[in-house]
């Protein structure tokens, strides 16, 4: 896991990329990003549709109920990439997949 230290560069970096893409994005989803963004957190997610494989990444966006979409953002410290989550079951969160910047991965939701 993360040491705390660690965890606060990590968080400032998620917050850094992510006010840099926002901009890039059309007003619409950029209004969505920010209802959206959480504080990053550490996740647990499954690597296969199945629940198999396990990857722990930062999510930075969430549930808020309203709006909400299917998919979350995280994001990986160690490939400096964001990424889209989708919620299979309840039991079952599935990483879905590297899309690059911020941006891209909102906009691939």
């Amino acid at each position: 896991m993360v040491d705390n230290d660690n965890a606060s560069k990590v968080i400032v970096h998620i917050e850094t990329l992510i006010e840099e893409e926002l901009p890039k994005l059309p007003p619409h989803l950029r209004i969505w990003a920010k209802q959206h963004l959480v504080e990053p957190r550490r996740v647990l997610l499954s690597r296969n549709e199945d629940g198999t494989g396990e990857i722990a990444l930062w999510l930075v966006t969430d549930h808020i109920g309203k709006n909400d979409s299917t998919m979350r953002v995280v994001f990986d410290e160690i490939k400096d990439s964001f990424g889209l989550e989708m919620a299979m079951t309840d039991e079952i969160h599935w990483f879905m997949g590297f899309y690059g910047d911020f941006a891209k991965a909102v906009q691939g939701m």
